[in-house]
């Protein structure tokens, strides 16, 4: 029997004693188990146009099933090369393409992976600190988001500006590590949203991602 393994969290969470302007600094800690358990949901009431009412299984829940259950292979949604986010929170990223490999690491919600290759359902990626390993398919999505790199120095942080320009007025600041969702571009640079709800600007060359 495969011993359950602990992994590294990558893990992307805003300090709640800290006040603003934010300063976000989300890597370091470590969890252990599985992710990504379809969760059973209750029937949903509805009225049927006779105006008598019943239970009825909720449709979009056979849905799920049926795609899930389907032969789609993830190389036809996921090109090499392309771009994707992690789509759940705390999710396996795997030495191999299979629930029998070791798990390498834990990833948290929307940070950016690059597709590197796919088997079946599985996907291959690697991260922003170049570490790869295998995620199923069904874990990640297309919605862009930007993670910010590794700075020579650890304590340096990049700057969260109201506007795309360093004229702006500073609304934060943030570590290495800490995952943005990508709203809008321009002229190299960025607007994020943190998942506290802080908005700004980054400089593009600061973060990866798209």
């Amino acid at each position: 029997m495969k011993a359950q393994q602990r992994a590294t969290v990558k893990s992307f969470l805003l300090n709640p004693e800290q006040d603003l302007p934010f300063t976000l600094n989300d890597m370091g800690t470590t969890v252990q188990g599985e992710t990504g358990e379809l969760k059973e949901m209750n029937p949903v009431r509805l009225a049927d146009i006779t105006g008598k009412s019943r239970w009825v299984f909720p449709v979009f829940l056979v849905l799920a099933f049926l795609i899930a259950a389907s032969p789609v292979r993830a190389k036809t949604i996921f090109k090499n090369g392309s771009m994707v986010s992690v789509a759940r929170k705390r999710v396996n990223m795997r030495s191999g393409p299979g629930r029998q490999y070791l798990v390498r690491w834990q990833l948290d919600r929307g940070v950016p992976l690059l597709v590197r290759g796919t088997r079946g359902n599985w996907v291959k990626v690697r991260d922003f600190e170049r570490d790869e390993g295998w995620i199923h398919g069904k874990l990640l999505d297309r919605r862009p988001h930007l993670i910010v790199k590794k700075t020579r120095n650890k304590t340096q942080r990049i700057d969260i500006r109201k506007g795309p320009g360093s004229g702006y007025e500073l609304v934060g600041q943030a570590d290495s590590g800490t995952v943005f969702q990508t709203l809008a571009r321009k002229k190299g640079w960025a607007k994020v949203r943190h998942r506290s709800g802080l908005t700004g600007w980054v400089r593009r060359e600061k973060v990866w991602g798209w």
